[in-house]
């Protein structure tokens, strides 16, 4: 009796310790770089997850696990512009517009998502769009040559010679050395 006493003495305490252990608030992160530190390690483990998705075939779920990403980091461009990618090739286009155009309210002059915008506006024929977004790249000095080829091209489809030209002396300024 008296050895059963003592294992029910050594079961109460065993399981209060645990019970004391997992009620105990877990450690904060100290500083506001330990904590940006912490959030950008599970945002980019989504990332990760996506890419592993994405090789496997799944958009839709590589879909998900970026936006989760993004949820933890909502401030990161590159996040926004590789699910914007993805939903192009998912062919949803109104969707990568809008998360192009958060970025760029953010970052006017971000080459890789005014090049993007570009060409998806090129792809939906809205020529318009496409060229105030190539012209936005162009002055944020883009080294992209298919954007000055783009743009010059329909400048010249138009007929307007003198902006085909612009474009095309400063493709060949911005690339004198190919």
């Amino acid at each position: 009796m008296v050895t059963s006493s003592l294992w029910m003495i050594a079961a109460l305490g065993c399981q209060t310790a645990f019970v004391e252990e997992q009620t105990k608030p877990t450690a904060q992160p100290a500083t506001v770089e330990e904590s940006a530190r912490e959030i950008n390690t599970t945002a980019y483990f989504y990332y990760s997850s996506a890419q592993v998705e994405l090789k496997a075939g799944q958009i839709d779920k590589a879909s998900e696990y970026l936006q989760k990403a993004i949820e933890m980091d909502p401030d990161s461009s590159f996040l926004k512009l590789e699910l914007a990618e993805l939903w192009v090739f998912a062919q949803k286009f109104d969707q990568a517009i809008a998360l192009l155009e958060e970025v760029l309210k953010k970052e006017p002059e971000h080459v890789l998502a005014l090049t993007m915008l570009g060409r998806i506006y090129q792809h939906l024929d809205n020529l318009p769009e496409a060229k105030q977004a190539y012209e936005k790249a162009l002055a944020a000095k883009t080294t992209d040559q298919s954007v000055y080829l783009s743009l010059g091209r329909f400048y010249w489809d138009e007929q307007d010679l003198d902006n085909a030209a612009r474009v095309f002396n400063l493709m060949a300024d911005q690339f004198s050395d190919s």
